[in-house]
């Protein structure tokens, strides 16, 4: 009897008793659930298929077999747990989708977010042509996307598999297959094409993915796209051997439609065939792909498509592009053995590298792109290309490119210098070994370094080692812009000298053979070699090397013990401790070797703990947290384990001194240095009075109208000579200390005298307010006589006072004149 159109094995595992294992298979004929070839059945099947599918939310390994035809559905279908599908041939079995929805996705019992296990082979997904476009959508979606509040590393799918599967999206919806928190995936063997606005393959928070032998083409964005938060140590995201041809072609003129009807400037976009988008993509291997895009003589159909609804008046500068390989906010990568070939008038970049920035509850997420090395790859571009290599902010592990062929033919649109690798902000380390360019056009530097400044600073490659790289045939060594260090041999990996750290690694390249460390000309060590993976090892130099003036080298020798390169050395501190200057709150320095984190304590307790980024460490509340209370600060810095590794005193400077103020001083003196110019005085934040400048000193006059003992937040600020705050420290404010006693005066005596303090220059006595006598002044022993009372004082009923004076006749105390009985 002929087999029905569809067909349901299931594999049901069970323990009986202490019997052992036994399998049992049961066959299900599901004609009656889901109809071939009838287009009207498509909201019935679509109903029948999920109903199944809740009926085998179980743990038991489940196969459905599905035959030859087209089968139409109207809605998402969704797959549970331990669930494959496999059906006759990718071009034999075809599910079709009458809507443009999510077509396959993934089913999560009820009340959990968990699935594994789930398998689709060759199958045909698509949707319907006459099925009317939502831009949202993806074809195949596996798992859930990510909310932009929550960062958490977890996964809610683990272990899917999609082989050999045609996924044809028809241009409509995003992207073809999107993995949303997946961990475990592997994509082989599919054809992936004519995605909506996004990309043939989309990750995002996935784990150990491994997307090979799949062909992509005519793709809305990227081709495979690493959004973000994918990969880890131990969990690599592997791409190779996958062919992807014309991707970003329809993307970008959404792009620029939207922002350009909103009013919103429209910048470059540049996805490409491989893209890395970051933050937080790491440990991703990209090995013998090929990438091509483009038409000789033509624009990106972006371009094409702006121009004809817009015109040459409105989008006056092309921005859409395409790039070969994107490596943005990405760290740890190998891109080996790739073949890239752009053409046209739209290429923006061969190979273009960034950081990438996330926010994550007000505080940056950011990735800058570290130890990235691109090795035997081959670039071709045929046209116009802007930047063939693009480098922004690269970290202290590095960029290499070793051993790759470019080829560049036609014109190579002025990127500043004529320059092949471009270095458009601050990049640590960047490596060039065994380049070869082959290039009829302009060149006049292999590298350049921007001439921008951002936040006042130049930018900068700190360090640029390049070595055999030839430009048609000629080696190519030519550079321009601030680069901190050049080395035209770079066969053996170096980097500081930390103090007070026992391990020293690095690596090496033919034809170096042993390496040792040498202090003052003398070899006082020699480094273990591995040559498996080509790296050497220094052991116990925390009680060899030390600040001392000694000049240290790493020395290279070959197989032959000839010298091959000898590279002097820096001895840093493992943890740099400047001193802090009282009154500042940004306090700033480095930390190498094992040291993972930076504290500040306080009598031998954590009182912080400093932000890191790469190397450097900063306390960004200093003067909140230094307190003039006799205290012991010190500067410490922990390993991995939180263990300590060393511990510093704080030394504390002072550049502008405060001395405390009394109320009713007329002036406040101070001396200052460094790049103090000015001197101000502030009240709860506003500025209140300048100082007089003299030399390094300076006077704040007038204060006794100014500062009182009135609950006010009163500072002293020094400012350099572009009026830039350098400084602030609060000012100490006393109470005036005063006092003005009399003795009992007698009716009819002819004096009166008392004793005073403070500021006090005259006394006089007042009678119902009003001035009647001035006293004898001894300012010296601060006594007063009042003389002639006897026809002043009356027992008549009036008040009389006593009033105390400063030498500005300013009124500073007033007390009862005490008479007797």
């Amino acid at each position: 009897m002929k087999k029905l159109l569809f067909m349901l094995i299931v594999v049901v595992f069970c323990a009986v008793g202490h019997q052992g294992i036994q399998a049992e298979t049961n066959e299900l004929d599901l004609n009656k659930y889901v109809t071939a070839n009838n287009k009207e059945l498509a909201e019935q099947n679509a109903y029948n298929w999920n109903d199944l599918m809740r009926k085998l939310d179980s743990s038991e390994p489940t196969t459905i077999y599905v035959p030859k035809g087209d089968f139409y559905f109207s809605q998402t279908l969704a797959i549970p747990s331990n669930v494959t599908i496999i059906g006759a041939g990718n071009h034999d079995t075809a599910f079709i989708f009458t809507k443009v929805v999510v077509g396959i996705t993934n089913r999560f019992p009820a009340n959990e977010m968990r699935a594994s296990g789930i398998r689709l082979e060759n199958l045909k997904i698509t949707y319907a042509d006459a099925a009317v476009d939502q831009k949202a959508s993806s074809l195949v979606s596996f798992g859930t996307a990510y909310d932009e509040a929550s960062y958490e590393d977890y996964q809610v799918i683990d272990t899917l598999t999609i082989e050999n599967c045609i996924i044809d999206a028809k241009k409509k919806g995003s992207s073809a297959l999107y993995l949303g928190r997946v961990a475990n995936a592997t994509i082989s063997g599919n054809v992936i094409r004519n995605s909506g606005l996004q990309n043939g393959i989309g990750l995002e928070f996935c784990k150990n993915v491994r997307i090979y032998d799949n062909e992509l083409t005519d793709l809305g964005r990227s081709g495979i796209q690493m959004y973000r938060f994918n990969g880890g140590k131990n969990e690599p995201i592997l791409i190779e051997n996958n062919r992807i041809t014309n991707w970003m072609q329809r993307y970008g003129y959404e792009h620029f439609k939207t922002k350009y009807e909103a009013g919103i400037p429209v910048d470059v976009m540049n996805d490409a065939g491989i893209d890395s988008y970051g933050p937080k993509n790491e440990n991703l291997m990209i090995k013998n792909n090929v990438l091509t895009a483009g038409r000789v003589n033509s624009y990106n159909p972006n371009n094409t498509k702006i121009l004809a609804d817009y015109g040459e008046n409105i989008y006056k500068e092309h921005v859409i592009f395409f790039t070969g390989i994107r490596l943005c906010g990405v760290k740890d990568l190998l891109a080996k053995g790739n073949e890239v070939d752009l053409k046209g008038r739209d290429i923006f970049t061969l190979v273009y590298i960034n950081s990438r920035e996330k926010e994550k509850d007000g505080a940056p997420i950011v990735t800058k792109p570290d130890n990235i090395m691109l090795e035997q790859n081959t670039f071709r571009a045929e046209g116009n290309i802007r930047y063939p290599v693009r480098i922004f902010e690269g970290d202290t592990a590095g960029i290499a490119f070793t051993n790759n062929q470019f080829a560049v033919d036609g014109k190579l649109v002025d990127n500043g210098y004529f320059a092949f690798f471009t270095v458009s902000s601050t990049t640590e380390k960047l490596l060039l070994i065994g380049n070869k360019i082959e290039m009829s056009t302009r060149l006049d530097h292999l590298v350049s370094v921007s001439d921008n400044e951002y936040n006042g600073e130049k930018v900068k490659l700190a360090e640029l080692g390049m070595v055999l790289n030839t430009w048609n045939g000629d080696v190519a060594k030519k550079v321009r812009g601030n680069i901190g260090s050049l080395d035209g041999t770079y066969f053996l990996q170096d980097k500081p000298l930390y103090t007070n750290t026992n391990l020293y690694t690095g690596q090496y390249r033919e034809p170096v053979w042993k390496v040792r460390l040498v202090k003052n000309g003398v070899v006082i060590k020699q480094a273990e070699m591995d040559e498996a993976v080509k790296s050497y090892t220094f052991r116990g130099v925390d009680g060899l090397v030390k600040e001392d003036g000694a000049s240290y080298e790493l020395l290279s020798v070959d197989k032959a013990y000839k010298e091959v390169l000898r590279i002097p050395l820096m001895v840093l501190p493992i943890l740099d401790v400047p001193a802090y200057i009282i009154g500042t709150s940004d306090y700033q320095g480095r930390f190498g070797g094992a040291i993972t984190k930076v504290r500040l304590l306080k009598n031998k307790q954590v009182l912080k703990q400093a932000d890191t980024i790469g190397a450097d460490y900063r306390f960004k509340d200093m003067k909140s947290l230094i307190q003039d209370d006799g205290s012991s600060y010190e500067i410490i810095g922990v390993d991995k384990n939180y263990q300590e590794v060393i511990r510093i005193p704080l030394e504390m400077r002072s550049i502008l001194t405060v001395p405390e103020y009394t109320v009713g001083d007329r002036e406040l003196t101070g001396d200052f240095q460094d790049n103090i110019c000015f001197v101000r005085l502030y009240k709860d934040g506003n500025i209140v009075k300048n100082a007089d400048i003299t030399a390094n000193k300076y006077a704040l006059k007038g204060l006794e109208n100014i500062v009182a003992k009135d609950g006010s937040n009163y500072e002293v600020a020094g400012l350099d000579a572009s009026y830039k705050e350098v400084v602030r420290i609060d000012l100490k404010v006393n109470a005036l200390q005063v006092s003005l006693t009399p003795n009992l005066y007698t009716l009819g005596a002819r004096e009166n005298s008392g004793v005073f303090d403070g500021p006090v220059a005259r006394v006089r006595l007042s009678k119902n307010g009003a001035i009647v006598k001035q006293a004898d002044v001894d300012v010296l022993a601060k006594t007063y006589v009042l003389k002639g009372l006897d026809t002043i004082v009356q027992k008549d009923g009036s008040k009389y006072e006593l009033v105390g004076v400063d030498q500005f006749f300013k009124e500073i105390i007033r007390v009862d004149f005490r008479i007797a009985n």
